[in-house]
């Protein structure tokens, strides 16, 4: 019965997968690219390795479905060296 429950969820999981991701896309290429940089500079100050994450799926998902964005997709890789520069620095 455990092990059916534990496969249940992970289908779960994985069904809900998708929409995460194209809802995490839409929340940031949804506004300008300012806003979007914006947005994404703060999370890196507070989050840098889970930042680092989310940009991946979004530049993932903008590429899955064809969706250019240029401005929003410079925006994205600005703020993703912002965050590797943060998890670079050593903690004083």
């Amino acid at each position: 019965m455990r092990n059916e429950k534990i496969a249940g969820d992970a289908a779960f999981e994985k069904a809900e997968r998708p929409n995460k991701r194209k809802e995490l896309m839409q929340r940031y290429t949804g506004t300008s690219a300012d806003d979007c940089r914006i947005m994404m500079e703060l999370s890196a100050e507070k989050n840098p390795g889970t930042t680092l994450c989310e940009i991946s799926l979004i530049l993932a998902e903008m590429n899955h479905l064809g969706i250019a964005k240029k401005s929003h997709r410079q925006a994205l890789a600005k703020a993703g060296r912002n965050a590797l520069n943060r998890l670079a620095e050593l903690p004083a």
